[in-house]
């Protein structure tokens, strides 16, 4: 019995709690993730996924330099628990969730840690259709670490590339009437290996940056949602004189987008084009957007003859809302979600391919659609550190001061604090939820206003470093 409680409290003690977010499971390698804990953690989900779907996973992993042994001992505790694994190798996110519609599959599986950097990985963890496991289903992984009541049984496992069975959909999908001129900036990540492919099938007249793997990433972690990160490709953009620049993360689950002009445009400006063109098919639809998302979508949306709904972030409750009958949905982060002509979770490639070929049947520059949308001044999202353990408790002392604030006209909680210094101008702070950071964000019509905003986060949060650039876009 001694043994028994030993060897659980061992398992319980080698992986850091935090690593247990609340839709997925991400650390530091190996100071918070290691081989040991990838195959504990095959186990309780192995256990978990069997109780609610099934026991037919598809499993992939990013290009990452520790992805594929993490993935090696994560299949083989799925199969100690009677899994029937498909290992795909390398991939990416979309794929996975893609695959859970178009093959008999329960659950899928991508060991990722998207846009953090490369010392970081993780699991990301869907059901059948993509369904999301998350919130409890995660602590239920960790209690059965905990207990090590795992199902014991003999599994299998098939290596198989499936890849081409998600290429052959979005070429099957798309047709352009022109040959139009495209850069794509994988940043060495893993969506080098599958999006140059779609593109030169659709016979676009492409040019890959960065289209290497290379799980160093050399040139930046792959994050379309950053400002420097999508310099260069703007950069490019202009040199070559292409039509649209496209850049995607490391799983390929978001994307960012550069005009023919080198402008970078943020992911809830797209969300705008969008929902422009999409409601004109679909009016009164819903249309989903997370609270760091601009505030021009509310009246924009409505304007378009849709219904607006701002969210928490997070791709869990976008599925969910998704599958609730939600046409469109986006984060500012770079996920779009689509059901219309798709499946409702977020894929950055056939998101990339939606822009082409609204470019293609109005037979204008992204500039000129872009223009029809007013500018905004604003940030990027801010990251201000704060450990995992004390968010939540600075995040209230915010709650108190600005509530009782008379100068703030209205305030938002659907995640964090979203404060309306006027009607045109907002601030919100929120804990990341996967991440040891508290997200920023602030936008207004006027700079001034969007200053006055920034001087009053300094007076909150002391260590608060304003941006070094005011956007405007």
């Amino acid at each position: 019995m001694v043994e028994v409680l030993s060897l659980r409290t061992y398992y319980s003690n080698m992986l850091n709690p935090t690593v247990f977010r609340n839709y997925d499971i991400r650390g530091i390698v190996p100071d918070e993730l290691t081989e040991l804990s990838a195959e504990e953690i095959g186990k309780a989900f192995g256990t978990l996924v069997q109780s609610k779907y099934g026991k037919n996973i598809v499993v992939g992993h990013d290009n990452r330099k520790t992805s594929a042994p993490l993935k090696d001992k994560f299949v083989y505790g799925l199969m100690s628990t009677g899994c029937n694994v498909t290992d795909i190798g390398l991939s990416l996110t979309p794929i996975i969730e893609f695959l859970t519609f178009e093959k008999e599959f329960d659950a899928g599986v991508i060991v990722t840690a998207s846009h953090n950097p490369k010392q970081f990985n993780g699991f990301r963890f869907c059901g059948t259709k993509a369904d999301p496991l998350y919130g409890n289903s995660i602590q239920e992984i960790k209690s059965t670490i905990d207990t090590q009541n795992y199902k014991k049984s003999m599994g299998s496992v098939t290596y198989e590339d499936l890849s081409e069975v998600y290429v052959k959909y979005m070429v099957s999908n798309f047709q352009f009437n022109k040959r139009h001129r495209v850069i794509v900036d994988c940043g060495n990540g893993t969506s080098s290996v599958i999006s140059m492919n779609i593109f030169e099938r659709l016979n676009l007249s492409v040019v890959g940056m960065y289209c290497n793997l290379d799980g160093d990433y050399p040139h930046g972690t792959p994050d379309p949602e950053s400002n420097l990160f999508m310099q260069d490709l703007a950069k490019e953009v202009l040199k070559q004189g292409k039509e649209i620049g496209i850049a995607y993360d490391t799983d390929g689950d978001r994307f960012g987008l550069v005009d023919e002009k080198g402008t970078i445009y943020s992911n809830d400006k797209m969300l705008l084009l969008f929902g422009k063109y999409m409601l004109k098919d679909n009016p009164g639809a819903s249309v989903i957007y997370d609270v760091k998302c601009t505030a021009l979508l509310e009246d924009k949306i409505k304007e378009f003859g849709g219904v607006p709904i701002m969210m928490r972030t997070g791709h869990p409750y976008f599925i969910e809302r998704m599958k609730g009958g939600a046409l469109l949905g986006g984060e500012f982060s770079g996920h779009i979600y689509f059901s219309d002509k798709y499946m409702g979770f977020d894929d950055g490639i056939y998101a990339s391919l939606r822009v082409i070929e609204i470019l293609d049947k109005e037979d204008k520059s992204l500039s000129e659609l872009m223009s029809a949308f007013p500018k905004m001044y604003h940030t990027e999202e801010l990251k201000y550190p704060c450990n995992d353990n004390e968010k939540e408790a600075l995040i209230e002392k915010i709650r108190e001061v600005v509530k009782s604030n008379l100068s703030i006209v209205r305030v938002d909680e659907t995640d964090g604090i979203r404060a309306y210094l006027n009607q045109n101008t907002w601030f919100l702070v929120r804990a990341s939820n996967t991440s040891p950071y508290l997200s920023l964000r602030f936008e207004s019509q006027r700079e001034k206003d969007l200053n006055d905003a920034l001087i009053y986060i300094e007076g909150l949060l002391p260590k608060f470093q304003r941006p070094l650039e005011i956007l405007y876009s």
